[in-house]
């Protein structure tokens, strides 16, 4: 899948990635060393972090099936899509 990059305002990207952490952590392992990686089990993840140079956030994901990436993309993608503030294009 094809790296994702909707605009999230500077002062917001932070908190929408700390958010992602708390969130995921609950119940999936989450590696917090560049933004969050998020592993859903079975070769499935999800990399959320702050772009450096733009006001955007980088989303990848990646899934060994076609099945199994539309469920993380699903979770994501909603999870992520309550924030106002980051405009998907």
């Amino acid at each position: 899948m094809p790296e994702l990059r909707p605009h999230c305002p500077d002062e917001k990207k932070s908190g929408v990635v700390n958010d992602a952490v708390r969130y995921f952590s609950r119940n999936n392992p989450v590696n917090t060393l560049d933004g969050a990686r998020i592993d859903f089990g079975d070769g499935a993840w999800a990399g959320i972090r702050q772009s450096n140079t733009a006001p955007r956030l980088s989303i990848c994901m990646e899934a060994r099936s076609e099945e199994k990436l539309e469920e993380v993309k699903g979770m994501v993608l909603g999870h992520l899509k309550k924030y106002r503030e980051i405009e998907w294009e």
